[in-house]
């Protein structure tokens, strides 16, 4: 028996909203050292936040190397937690997750580099559950499907 992609095709879409996340995970991970390299060769700080017993804690904000913000969020013993914010290299928001524990729970926004609305729905345990509504490049809502715990729910 093959493997058939065509019934699988619906849910690639969504794997980049997955895939967003891990970037957002692998650059947080990859700032939050403090250290030596805590400045840009050309001297902007590359991150702003406090360390406690080995931990990131409280607010944290990163920034892109001509100065404008890239992320922001607040830890809690090393783990994320709260309102977690993404904007691109010209300081417009792109994203934004909420986080419980390190994971991601609650509603999440993705915008485009217009400003306009791109997704909107929300997670559950790191997971994409209820409805998850995709926009054109003009914000009209072209899309809507229904997710369970990361499965895509038939109608």
């Amino acid at each position: 028996m093959a493997f058939e992609w065509r019934k699988y095709k619906p849910l690639l879409k969504y794997h980049r909203i997955f895939v967003l996340s891990i970037v957002f995970t692998y650059i947080l991970y990859k700032y939050a050292n403090l250290g030596e390299n805590d400045k840009y060769d050309n001297g902007q700080i590359k991150h702003d936040g406090r360390r406690e017993n080995g931990f990131n804690e409280g607010r944290w904000i990163w920034f892109y190397q001509n100065g404008k913000r890239q992320m922001e969020g607040f830890f809690k013993k090393g783990k994320r937690y709260g309102k977690w914010l993404m904007y691109n290299n010209d300081g417009i928001l792109i994203n934004e997750r909420n986080y419980d524990n390190d994971k991601l729970n609650g509603e999440f926004t993705d915008w485009n580099d217009n400003g306009t609305l791109k997704s909107e729905g929300q997670f559950h345990e790191d997971a994409l559950h209820g409805f998850i509504k995709n926009y054109n490049s003009e914000g009209k809502l072209i899309k809507q499907e229904n997710f369970e715990n990361g499965i895509k729910k038939e109608k």
